[in-house]
Protein backbone atom coordinates (compact mmCIF):
# COMPACT_ATOMS: atom_id res chain seq x y z
CA UNK A 1 0.00 0.00 0.00
CA UNK A 2 1.16 3.55 -0.64
CA UNK A 3 0.46 6.05 1.45
CA UNK A 4 0.44 9.71 1.83
CA UNK A 5 1.93 11.07 5.05
CA UNK A 6 2.71 14.13 6.70
CA UNK A 7 6.52 14.56 7.85
CA UNK A 8 6.27 18.18 9.01
CA UNK A 9 6.58 19.51 12.34
CA UNK A 10 4.15 22.44 14.07
CA UNK A 11 3.29 24.54 10.83
CA UNK A 12 4.96 23.53 8.16
CA UNK A 13 4.01 20.85 5.78
CA UNK A 14 6.54 18.38 4.06
CA UNK A 15 4.22 15.73 2.37
CA UNK A 16 5.69 12.26 1.50
CA UNK A 17 4.87 9.05 0.11
CA UNK A 18 5.40 5.68 2.12
CA UNK A 19 5.19 2.78 0.86
CA UNK A 20 4.39 0.23 3.58
CA UNK A 21 5.18 -3.35 3.48
CA UNK A 22 4.19 -5.21 6.00
CA UNK A 23 2.81 -5.08 9.68
CA UNK A 24 2.74 -6.96 13.15
CA UNK A 25 1.50 -6.01 16.71
CA UNK A 26 3.65 -3.65 17.42
CA UNK A 27 3.03 -1.01 13.87
CA UNK A 28 4.36 -0.99 10.52
CA UNK A 29 7.08 -1.33 8.15
CA UNK A 30 7.66 0.97 5.03
CA UNK A 31 10.06 1.84 2.37
CA UNK A 32 10.63 5.57 2.78
CA UNK A 33 12.48 6.04 -0.21
CA UNK A 34 15.86 6.97 2.26
CA UNK A 35 15.50 3.62 4.19
CA UNK A 36 14.44 0.22 3.47
CA UNK A 37 12.00 -1.30 6.14
CA UNK A 38 11.39 1.49 8.76
CA UNK A 39 9.26 0.93 11.60
CA UNK A 40 6.20 3.01 12.99
CA UNK A 41 4.54 2.27 15.64
CA UNK A 42 0.67 2.28 14.83
CA UNK A 43 0.02 5.64 16.86
CA UNK A 44 3.19 7.48 14.91
CA UNK A 45 1.83 6.08 11.79
CA UNK A 46 -1.55 7.03 11.87
CA UNK A 47 -0.69 10.34 13.44
CA UNK A 48 1.37 11.32 10.10
CA UNK A 49 -1.03 9.88 7.98
CA UNK A 50 -3.97 11.08 9.28
CA UNK A 51 -2.20 14.69 8.60
CA UNK A 52 -3.16 13.64 5.10
CA UNK A 53 -6.63 12.56 5.07
CA UNK A 54 -5.43 8.85 5.04
CA UNK A 55 -4.90 8.91 1.21
CA UNK A 56 -3.78 5.35 0.53
CA UNK A 57 -3.77 3.47 -2.93
CA UNK A 58 -3.97 -0.20 -2.89
CA UNK A 59 -1.56 -2.05 -5.28
CA UNK A 60 -3.13 -5.53 -6.50
CA UNK A 61 -0.94 -8.60 -8.71
CA UNK A 62 -2.79 -8.92 -11.80
CA UNK A 63 -4.39 -12.42 -10.99
CA UNK A 64 -5.98 -11.09 -7.56
CA UNK A 65 -8.14 -8.50 -10.07
CA UNK A 66 -11.47 -9.34 -9.17
CA UNK A 67 -13.26 -10.53 -12.77
CA UNK A 68 -16.46 -9.40 -13.56
CA UNK A 69 -18.44 -11.69 -15.73
CA UNK A 70 -19.65 -9.56 -19.07
CA UNK A 71 -23.28 -9.71 -18.48
CA UNK A 72 -22.82 -8.20 -15.10
CA UNK A 73 -21.30 -5.41 -16.27
CA UNK A 74 -22.41 -2.02 -16.47
CA UNK A 75 -23.84 -1.28 -19.79
CA UNK A 76 -20.78 1.40 -20.48
CA UNK A 77 -18.21 -1.18 -19.51
CA UNK A 78 -19.86 -4.07 -22.14
CA UNK A 79 -17.56 -4.94 -24.60
CA UNK A 80 -14.50 -4.08 -22.61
Amino acid sequence: MIILVDLGALFVSVPHYLVVVGFDREGFYAHTGYEEMKFYSSKELDKIWRRMGRVGLVVYPPEAVLKIPPRDRPPSLKGN
